[in-house]
């Protein structure tokens, strides 16, 4: 019954009356994994999938990389992950590591495209001070 609306169907995510996970099941019962890991409505889960995949977007690129934007990433793929376990693997796991170990990694000094604006405004800044003597 499940799989006839497919694997990449909200069903999965929400918690109307057609989802497939009661809205009180979570393996924690705390008010903040409550909020965490609500699972609202299509639109809810489309807002959230939104914000994460700019947020993903963002931290490929590089631009605006900062600690607070890869620990926003970090919490929103942990959230979504955590909303729906069943179709998720070690992989999935894998990678919420990868995100948590990169916030403390400065990868934003070099594979980034701020890294690139920095460097381009450096050269300038130099050029024009070399120009100037």
């Amino acid at each position: 019954e499940r799989l006839q609306y497919g694997r990449l169907s909200l069903l999965w995510y929400t918690s109307t009356d057609n989802s497939f996970l009661r809205p009180d099941d979570t393996p924690h019962r705390s008010p903040i994994h409550r909020f965490w890991f609500y699972r609202g409505s299509e639109n809810v889960q489309i807002f959230l999938f939104v914000v994460t995949f700019l947020l993903s977007l963002s931290f490929m690129l590089g631009y605006k990389c900062n600690a607070f934007s890869k620990t926003l990433l970090w919490l929103n793929v942990v959230a979504m992950q955590c909303r729906c376990m069943p179709p998720h693997d070690g992989s999935d796991t894998f990678i919420r590591h990868l995100l948590l170990w990169s916030i403390q990694l400065p990868m934003s000094q070099v594979w980034s495209l701020d890294s690139v604006y920095q460097q381009n405004m450096l050269k300038k800044h130099t050029d024009k001070r070399n120009i100037d003597y």
